[in-house]
């Protein structure tokens, strides 16, 4: 199987990353967590996901034999 590409692993760690940070939030700072709806988190993280995925930067290998 093929390795995925670089945008599809950038969208994923960061969004674990963004998981593990509201996990944080909830073990730091309750009072804080409990103004962030629970219906909006999803949503976040998949925001802070799409976001890193359309700016990182694809490595796109180029067949020079074709051209």
């Amino acid at each position: 199987m093929n390795r995925p590409s670089s945008t599809i692993t950038a969208a994923g760690i960061s969004g674990f990353i963004a998981a593990t940070l509201l996990l944080g939030i909830k073990i730091g700072a309750p009072e804080v967590y409990t103004q962030i709806p629970p219906e909006y988190q999803g949503y976040l993280v998949t925001g802070i996901m799409c976001m890193f995925g359309y700016f990182k930067k694809e490595k796109v290998l180029v067949n020079q034999d074709a051209l």
